[in-house]
């Protein structure tokens, strides 16, 4: 009863919209929201995947209440129209709630304000998850018309971690705004309600310091280039630059890095990153005069892994573009400066990919070119545009988590699914117990009749071939008796007959011994062959089926061919009337014999060299032989002529 309810359960759950709705409408609701995040699913393998780094984002501290808020704010140094905003997940290393979702709030909400206090803030997203994490991806706020300067992130409900049970925390890997097609928070003021400073893991500058556990957006179906790397050095505080000529002056808004991460070092992300270096901007090549966008003195760089690492130009005039390591990257008892690509933008155009780029030197490794560095390529593949793949991911993991919501509810009103069907499963078993009962009392009637039947028809058998015989025998005995031991021939008749009665006897008990099966029919027509042919040179073949489809079930002696046993009694009984012809009447001196089957039909024949017969002599045996056939639903043929032997084909299906 138990499963009955279930498996109706799952019919009503899976079965037609009319039926759900009635039911259980909640439920019918839930599986056509489902259908439609389902949709939105990607058939495509995503094109970020999340790495890891040394600086890993904010994070507030511990709190003992979850429900205390926590919150974080970007001053975005000036108005700025927005075009679109991500929130990203830190990821830490180790075992947490949720791989890539560390600290990750349920319940947040997203503000937009033109003063810090946000007095008068614009809500940009309020969000309440239930209780599983959020799956690990960019999230994308929406952002409204207007400017704002600021913008906060308040954690209403905190997040957790496995390895400080009855702690709660508020962390965030990365904001990311883009506004003229660059990354206007990428290295602005960060404030906080709580902050935990330990650098360069978690920081309030690490929120926004374009490092984060989204990787590269790359397209890894293309072939890349390693991009470009000077030769080594002994001395790590060895100076070396490269730079690239725009062609002419353009206003610069954004410089993004992206480290190299050639194959050949597959555990070394940030190939040749430089831990301290400076960025510069100039009118001409020689950098006379340069505007200094970034330099780095007295702390290192944290390694990005595979992130861009992004540097705000603020709207600098020039040409030229220069990047000088001044503390180079340790490979292997060695120093080095390289980097995959280096992208400027200006208006939200990459204008490096049409500069030329020249270096203080070059790797001897013809793999490490200039002319790579601004080839739109890095080692892992194609770069592609960072907002477009943020986007795309964002809506990916949308549809990821609106799909575990989903079903997560639609998993929870199971139950009252299955609690509506409950009378319906009673009436369904009480149909099913009944009607069960109902075809095992008509099969065991069947079953009675068919043996009655069966028996009825081995007793006239036994009356129609045991009985003639025996009163042959009985009626040739009394003859010989009477007339004296003379009766030679008389005698040979009633030794023949009792031999054929014999056969019959020893036919009919292997028979009732038999299983069903082909291999067995076989044998026993061999056993006839021998008996009753005598001294008749006699051939045997079998031509077996041995396809799956013409095999019976497992059992003690393997997959065999088998027939129905009626079939079987019929095949025999047909078999040994056609040998017993060719030996009374034949006079023959060869006999083929050819027994097979397949899964349709079984088959035999007996082929004969002896005196043969004309087409309109009909005899008891032939007679036996076409009523046989006609109660097996099968055929028989026979061919033969007056001195020319005689050929009987029997075909009779299996069933």
């Amino acid at each position: 009863m138990r499963w009955l309810c279930l498996f109706l359960s799952l019919t009503v759950v899976r079965g037609e919209a009319g039926l759900m709705d009635l039911l259980n409408p909640e439920l019918a609701r839930l599986e056509r929201e489902l259908a439609v995040v389902r949709q939105r699913l990607p058939r495509h393998p995503r094109q970020i995947s999340p790495v890891q780094s040394q600086s890993l984002g904010f994070h507030s501290g511990f709190s003992r209440e979850r429900d205390r808020e926590r919150w974080v704010q970007v001053d975005l140094g000036q108005p700025r129209k927005l075009e679109a905003l991500f929130l990203i997940p830190a990821v830490f290393p180790g075992p947490t709630t949720e791989p890539g979702c560390y600290g990750f709030p349920t319940t947040y909400r997203v503000e937009g304000s033109s003063e810090p206090e946000f007095l008068a803030p614009v809500l940009l997203q309020e969000t309440a998850w239930d209780d599983r994490p959020q799956e690990f991806g960019p999230v994308a706020v929406p952002v409204a018309d207007g400017e704002f300067r600021y913008l906060r992130v308040t954690a209403m409900q905190l997040g957790s971690d496995i390895r400080h049970p009855g702690q709660w925390f508020f962390a965030l890997g990365e904001i990311i705004a883009f506004s003229g097609g660059a990354d206007v928070a990428a290295r602005c003021r960060v404030t906080a309600s709580h902050s935990s400073e330990t650098a360069p893991a978690w920081s309030l500058a690490g929120l926004v310091d374009g490092i984060s556990a989204m990787g590269l957006p790359v397209d890894r179906s293309v072939p890349g280039t390693h991009g470009w790397r000077g030769s080594v050095s002994s001395n790590p505080d060895e100076e070396k630059w490269v730079q690239v000529d725009l062609g002419k002056e353009c206003v610069v808004s954004e410089i993004r890095l992206i480290p190299a991460h050639p194959p050949d070092f597959p555990e070394r992300e940030a190939f040749g990153f430089p831990t301290r270096f400076r960025i510069e901007i100039a009118s001409g090549a020689t950098f006379r005069d340069p505007v200094k966008v970034w330099e780095n003195v007295g702390t290192d760089f944290p390694l990005p892994g595979d992130n861009p690492v992004v540097f705000p130009a603020g709207g600098v005039m020039g040409r030229h573009v220069r990047v000088t390591a001044t503390r180079l990257w340790e490979r292997s008892r060695d120093y080095v400066f390289g980097l995959g690509e280096l992208q400027v933008f200006s208006a939200g155009v990459n204008v490096a990919e049409t500069g030329s780029v020249s270096a203080s030197d070059l790797s001897e490794k013809p793999v490490w070119r200039t002319g790579f560095l601004t080839d739109g390529l890095v080692s892992q593949g194609r770069l592609l545009d960072w907002q477009s793949c943020l986007a795309r991911e964002a809506q990916i993991c949308e549809a990821r988590q609106q799909f575990r919501i989903l079903a997560g509810k639609r998993d929870s009103t199971l139950s009252e699914a299955a609690r509506r069907v409950w009378w319906l499963a009673g009436a369904v078993a009480a149909v099913l117990t009944s009607g069960g009962i109902f075809l095992v009392w008509r099969g065991r009637r069947q079953e009675a009749a068919r043996l009655e039947a069966l028996r009825e028809s081995v007793a006239r058998d036994l009356h129609d071939e045991l009985g003639s015989q025996i009163g042959s025998i009985r009626l040739l005995s009394g003859l010989a008796a009477h007339r004296g031991s003379g009766e030679k021939a008389a005698l040979e008749e009633v030794a023949r007959l009792a031999e054929e009665a014999a056969e019959s006897i020893h036919a009919m008990v292997w028979w009732m011994q038999g299983c069903g099966d082909l291999e067995d029919l076989v044998e026993g027509a061999r056993q006839s062959a021998e008996r009753l042919l005598g001294a008749v040179s006699w051939d045997f073949e079998v031509d077996r089926d041995d396809r799956p489809e013409c095999l019976g079930p497992e059992n003690a002696r393997g997959k065999r061919a088998l027939v129905a046993p009626e079939i079987q009694r019929h095949l025999l009984l047909m078999f040994r009337e056609a040998l017993h012809n060719v030996a009374r009447h034949a006079q023959a001196q060869n006999v083929r014999i050819r027994i097979g089957w397949d899964n349709r039909a079984i088959r035999f024949s007996v082929h004969d060299d002896g005196v043969g017969f004309e087409g309109g002599t009909v005899g008891n045996g032939l007679r036996n032989l076409r009523e046989r056939a006609v109660l097996t639903g099968g055929e028989l043929h026979i061919v033969s002529a007056c001195g020319k032997g005689t050929e009987i084909r029997v075909e009779v299906p299996r069933k």
